[in-house]
C-alpha cells in the first residue's frame, strides 16, 4: 500500500512538472560562423563571407575597372577563380560592398584613400571549426494526444553547423534510448538521411512505433555519423507535448509489477482525400472525368487487396468500365488516384446527386491477416441547360398620334425545368415606360406572352423593349431584352377653304341587250308564257263542253 501511494505522488509530481514547463521552447536553434577572411592583401575586410559566394576556402584575387558603358562608374572583377559572379558588387568611393563583406584600401594601395580604376587586392577565406552542438531544427509527431501504450512516429531534423552541406558524411545511425517511450514490437525502426540543397550538413532522422509509457513526455536518442575523419555521437531529447500521463485508478487489486500493456493500433480505414470534377457545375448529359485520390489513414498498417465499388444511383451513369476497381496495395501515408469517366443522366433534375464508395480490403496485425471494410459518399451537382426562349415582337410600320396600340411579346420554355418569376417590364420612350407584369413560373414545353398597350401622345419614332427577366432551376437570375420601334403619324386634316378637285366620270359605252344573260331570261320569260296561254285554252275548252251538255 506504501508503494502504491508513492507511485501516486510521484506521478502528481511529474504531471505537475509537464505543467510547469509547458511553456518553455521545445528546441533552440542558433548558427555559427561556418566560414572567415584569415589573409587579405591591399585591403581591409569586415563581415561574415557568404557562402553561397565564396563556396571554396581558397584565395580570391580581385581588380577594380571601368565599366564599358562609363568610366566614371566602377566595377568589379575576380581575376582568380574566374567563375566569381561580381555583378552584384557595391562600389561607393571608399567602400566595396560584396558576398557579406566590406572591403576598404589601405592607404598605400589607392591614391586619396579611395577605390580607382586598376586597384587590385585579394581575399583569402578559410573555415574556423566552432564546435557548436547541432540543433534541431523541427520535430514532428503523428499524434496531437498519446496515451499509455500508443505508438506514434517521430521526424525530426537536425542541423550541424559546424560543416557545409558540401561535406561527405560516412556511417550515420541513430540510437533509439528507451525513457518515456520504449519501441514498439510491431514496425520499430530508425533511419536517418542527408538533406542536400542546405547550406549547412542537415539530417533528416525517422523513428517509427514508439509506445508511450505512460509517464513524461521525451524522446530520447543518439544521432551517430563520421565526417572528415572525426567521429561524433551527438544526445538529442526532444519533448512531446501531446502527451497524456497515465493516472494509477487506485484499484487494490491491481498488480503494480504488471508490464505495460501494449495496445493495438487504431483500425485502418481508407478515405477519399480529394476529388475533382472539373467544372463547378455539370449539365445533363455531359460526359467528366471524375478524379478520386484516396489515402490510408492508418499510421501503422499497409493494406492490400483493395476492391473499390462505386455506386451513382440515378443521376450518373459509368462509361466504358464497370463499377468495381481493384488495387494490389496501399502503403502507409500512401495515395492512389483514379480517374472515373461518369456521364450525367440527360433527364436528370437540378440538384445534387451521391457517388456512393464503398472499400474493401485486407492488412497484416498481430500476424493474423485482418479484413475491413470503408465507405464514402461524395456529391456532384448536376444542371440543365437553359432553354427559354423568347420571340422577336411584331409591330406596325406606323400609327396615328392617340390610337391605341398592343404591343405583345411571346416565350417558350423548351427546358426540362421550371423556370421561376417571369417578369416582364417595358422600357422606352413611351408614358408607360417601367410598366410591369408578372408570369409567375412557366412550366416545361410550356408558352406564354406579356401585353402592354401604347398611346403616343405625339408624332415621331417610338423606341423601346420588353425585358424578360427570370430564375433559372440554379436560382440564377437571367434577363432577355427584345427591342422594337414603331413610326407615329399625325392624322391627316383637310382645310374646307381648298377647292377639292372634281374629277369627271369617265364616259361608258352603253351595254348591248343581246347578252348572255338577257338572252336566256327571255327564253325563260316566252316558255312561262307560252305553258300559260296553253293552260288557259284547255281550260275554256272544258267550260265550253260542260255548256254544250246541259242543253242537250
Amino acid at each position: 500500500m506504501r508503494n502504491k501511494t508513492l507511485v501516486r505522488v510521484v506521478t502528481l509530481l511529474l504531471v505537475a512538472l509537464m505543467v510547469l514547463t509547458t511553456f518553455a521552447p521545445a528546441f533552440t536553434a542558433y548558427a555559427a560562423a561556418l566560414l572567415t577572411v584569415t589573409e587579405t592583401t591591399d585591403c581591409d575586410v569586415s563581415g561574415t563571407p557568404d557562402a553561397s559566394v565564396f563556396t571554396q576556402e581558397e584565395k580570391y584575387e580581385f581588380q577594380v575597372a571601368s565599366d564599358s558603358g562609363s568610366d566614371s562608374v566602377l566595377i568589379l572583377k575576380c581575376t582568380a577563380p574566374t567563375d566569381v559572379d561580381t555583378t552584384s558588387a557595391k562600389i561607393s568611393g571608399s567602400e566595396i560592398e560584396f558576398g557579406g563583406l566590406t572591403i576598404t584600401p589601405k592607404d598605400e594601395a589607392a591614391n586619396g584613400g579611395e577605390w580607382n580604376n586598376n586597384d587590385t587586392f585579394s581575399i583569402t577565406i578559410g573555415r574556423v571549426q566552432t564546435d557548436d552542438e547541432p540543433i534541431v531544427t523541427s520535430a514532428y509527431v503523428d499524434d496531437s494526444r498519446i496515451r499509455k501504450g500508443e505508438s506514434v512516429n517521430l521526424v525530426a531534423t537536425i542541423v550541424d553547423t559546424n560543416y557545409s552541406a558540401s561535406e561527405e558524411v560516412k556511417d550515420s545511425s541513430v540510437v533509439f534510448q528507451q525513457g518515456d517511450f520504449r519501441p514498439g514490437t510491431r514496425n520499430h525502426s530508425a533511419t536517418v538521411s542527408k538533406v542536400d540543397n542546405k547550406e549547412f550538413l542537415t539530417f533528416k532522422v525517422q523513428i517509427s512505433d514508439l509506445v508511450y509509457t505512460g509517464t513524461g513526455n521525451t524522446i530520447t536518442f543518439n544521432l551517430v555519423y563520421v565526417v572528415d575523419g572525426q567521429r561524433y555521437n551527438r544526445p538529442f531529447s526532444i519533448r512531446v507535448d501531446g502527451c497524456v500521463p497515465y493516472v494509477d485508478s487506485g484499484n487494490d487489486n491491481t498488480d503494480d509489477d504488471d508490464e505495460d500493456v501494449e495496445l493495438d493500433p487504431l483500425t485502418p480505414h481508407i478515405i477519399v482525400s480529394q476529388y475533382d470534377y472539373g467544372d463547378a457545375q455539370v449539365s445533363a448529359g455531359n460526359t467528366i472525368d471524375l478524379a478520386l485520390t484516396i489515402s490510408n489513414t492508418s499510421r501503422h498498417y499497409d493494406l492490400d487487396n483493395i476492391v473499390m465499388k462505386i455506386t451513382t444511383g440515378d443521376g450518373f451513369a459509368i462509361t466504358s468500365s464497370s463499377n468495381t476497381y481493384y488495387f494490389d496495395s496501399l502503403n502507409v501515408n500512401e495515395n492512389i488516384t483514379k480517374t472515373i469517366s461518369l456521364q450525367a443522366s440527360p433527364s436528370a433534375e437540378a440538384q445534387s446527386y451521391p457517388i456512393n464508395i464503398e472499400f474493401s480490403f485486407q492488412y497484416i496485425a498481430n500476424d493474423k491477416r485482418v479484413s475491413g471494410t470503408s465507405s464514402e459518399s461524395i456529391s456532384i451537382p448536376v444542371t440543365q441547360l437553359d432553354r427559354f426562349s423568347v420571340n422577336e415582337i411584331q409591330t406596325p410600320t406606323s400609327i396615328y398620334v392617340g390610337d391605341e396600340y398592343e404591343v405583345s411579346v411571346n416565350f417558350v420554355n423548351l427546358g426540362k425545368n421550371v423556370v421561376y418569376n417571369v417578369t416582364a417590364q417595358l422600357e422606352g420612350n413611351m408614358q408607360n415606360s417601367g410598366e410591369r407584369n408578372f408570369i409567375g413560373n412557366v412550366a416545361s414545353g410550356t408558352e406564354d406572352s406579356a401585353d402592354f398597350y401604347i398611346t403616343p401622345t405625339q408624332a415621331g419614332t417610338i423606341e423601346g423593349q420588353i425585358v424578360i427577366s427570370y430564375e433559372d432551376s440554379n436560382m440564377n437570375v437571367k434577363q432577355v431584352s427584345k427591342p422594337f420601334t414603331i413610326q407615329v403619324d399625325e392624322y391627316p386634316v383637310y382645310d374646307p377653304g381648298i377647292d377639292v378637285p372634281v374629277i369627271d366620270p369617265v364616259p361608258q359605252e352603253p351595254e348591248s341587250p343581246f347578252t348572255l344573260q338577257n338572252i336566256l331570261l327571255f327564253l325563260v320569260f316566252a316558255g312561262v308564257t307560252g305553258a300559260t296561254g296553253y293552260m288557259t285554252v284547255l281550260r275554256i275548252k272544258a267550260k265550253r263542253s260542260e255548256f254544250d251538255d246541259e242543253d242537250l
